[in-house]
């Protein structure tokens, strides 16, 4: 028996098309399940399996995000199968997950990378993230997203008490929220298909120790947003002057009626 797998081990290593095809894919080795800020540059690393796995090009295919974009520079497979790519974030005002899909199309191979944007400011109290100043049309939904710090540390786990003025607007909040182990809480409101006229809402959000920020949100009683440039958040921000805004300016633009597509 030892004498014959030795034979066929030799015959392998004269004749290597005698081996088994090794199957074509791509792995992530390093960079998956990562932590990044916004505006900034991080790596991944996938290995090719399959002959050949030398001079391969791997690029960006495609992210799915609600969030920041994202742009991948390709990268090229070494001798081992292994390439690294080097991607940026935009800026985005609180954190989010994105999925990052890199590969090769006509190898047919590709991976995902689960990466976490988290924005690193950290402003003492309670501070508008996202959503305040923003228009929203009758029947849409919106967010509102605040964030608890105290003695530079994010809060988890503190109440807020969501109260909207006037109150007899036909939109429905929900009467508290509860901040995450980043200190942030999102506010869902919805407007009512049936808002009879346009109307400024002001959302007031406070904690159990008296601190407070209210959210301005203009509403619109019309089915799409004219043409423009409106503004979704990083409005009314207080910064020391020749000091870098902490958080975006985020504007969505609307062309030719149509409901919003993008954010910029």
């Amino acid at each position: 028996m030892k004498q014959s797998y030795l034979g066929f081990l030799a015959l392998c290593l004269l004749f290597p098309a005698l081996l088994p095809a090794q199957s074509s894919g791509l792995t992530p080795i390093a960079g998956n399940f990562q932590t990044v800020s916004p505006n900034s540059d991080f790596a991944i690393v996938v290995q090719l399996f399959g002959a050949p796995i030398q001079g391969v090009e791997i690029s960006q295919l495609a992210v799915t995000s609600a969030g920041p974009s994202v742009a991948c520079a390709p990268g090229v497979t070494d001798s081992m199968g292994v390439a690294t790519l080097t991607c940026h974030t935009g800026s985005w005002p609180i954190e989010v997950g994105i999925r990052v899909t890199v590969g090769n199309i006509a190898r047919g191979v590709q991976a995902d990378f689960l990466i976490t944007v988290r924005p690193p400011y950290l402003l003492e109290g309670l501070t508008k993230l996202y959503g305040d100043q923003a228009f929203v049309l009758r029947g849409e939904t919106f967010d509102l997203t605040v964030q608890a710090v105290r003695s530079n540390q994010p809060e988890p786990n503190v109440r807020f008490t969501v109260t909207p003025t006037p109150s007899d607007l036909l939109v429905s909040c929900p009467a508290t929220v509860i901040s995450n182990a980043q200190g942030q809480a999102t506010i869902t409101c919805g407007v009512l298909a049936t808002l009879p006229a346009n109307a400024t809402l002001l959302v007031n959000v406070r904690d159990a120790s008296g601190r407070s920020v209210t959210f301005t949100v203009y509403l619109l009683a019309q089915d799409t947003l004219d043409d423009g440039i409106f503004k979704v958040s990083g409005d009314d921000q207080a910064v020391p002057s020749g000091s870098t805004l902490a958080f975006p300016l985020v504007a969505m633009v609307v062309v030719t009626g149509a409901r919003p597509r993008a954010r910029a």
